[in-house]
């Protein structure tokens, strides 16, 4: 989600600590103000369409997109689409089953008493699924993370490890599910850190889309606030900088690949935020 409206350090500080390891986009802009859209920006760098509904969900679109699941497959990558909640809602599981994704899973998988809300599970669940594919892991992995704590309605397990967030009267009930995502966040990266293949790994982080007040119109609003997202990628071949370059969802495909290695043809509407310009 969008960081602009929470500038609280204390809500993002391990996105902070992380931001100093990468290259952090601050002027990246979602291709829409809706998931669907943003997910197709993001893995096929297809932009989002003028039109109420996204190629998600249109049937009529059954063609392959030369998507970045289908270029690490055909390098010999293990590609997998991890979901907090169900893979059926915007036709997920099968949209991305066709562009090139080996298994998209989602709430079938995490334990029955697993923290939900409406729209999936808790981070730390997601991070914790994600772990256990990682640990199993045979070959070159991509692996794509959807997580949805800091969605409304902005709830999140009570366990002692989270317990001085839920306690923090200083803070909203958003404010504090922006510090859980951020925890589980942080938490996931520092068992990282301990593996032999983290500096052999590539990280994208960035959101969806902004966040939304009751009366806004998610289909007609063109406030930028609403559009602003974060976008940090860490790799072992990038020098941590700042890039204040205007960028959307589209440029993170062909930002990556070069640094990915190997060659690749993709039909893409971004460009290379580091090579570029």
């Amino acid at each position: 989600k969008a960081y602009e409206e929470i500038t609280n350090s204390e809500l993002q500080a391990k996105f902070d600590s992380l931001s100093k390891e990468g290259v952090l986009f601050t002027r990246m802009f979602s291709s829409g103000t809706r998931t669907n859209r943003a997910l197709s920006s993001i893995l096929l760098s297809f932009p989002a369409l003028p039109r109420f509904k996204s190629i998600l969900n249109d049937h009529q679109v059954h063609q392959s997109f030369s998507s970045l699941a289908s270029l690490l497959k055909s390098n010999g990558y293990d590609t997998r689409f991890l979901y907090a909640g169900d893979t059926e809602y915007d036709n997920i599981q099968s949209f991305f089953s066709q562009q090139g994704f080996n298994k998209v899973k989602g709430k079938e998988i995490y334990p029955e008493n697993s923290f939900f809300t409406k729209y999936g599970v808790a981070d730390e669940t997601v991070y914790g699924a994600a772990k256990g594919l990682i640990n199993k892991a045979t070959q070159p992995m991509f692996l794509t993370l959807l997580t949805v704590s800091n969605h409304q309605p902005f709830l999140f397990p009570e366990n002692e490890d989270v317990f001085h967030i839920h306690n923090n009267s200083d803070l909203s009930v958003k404010e504090k599910a922006f510090q859980y995502s951020d925890w589980a966040l942080g938490e996931f990266f520092s068992w990282f850190k301990n593996r032999d293949d983290f500096k052999n790994t590539l990280f994208i982080i960035t959101g969806d889309h902004g966040f939304f007040e009751d009366n806004s119109n998610k289909d007609l609003f063109i406030d930028l606030d609403l559009y602003h997202i974060p976008c940090l990628i860490i790799a072992s071949d990038l020098i941590p900088s700042v890039n204040n370059k205007i960028a959307s969802h589209l440029d993170i495909i062909p930002t990556i690949l070069p640094l990915i290695g190997g060659k690749f043809i993709h039909h893409s509407w971004g460009k290379n935020l580091i090579q570029d310009y």
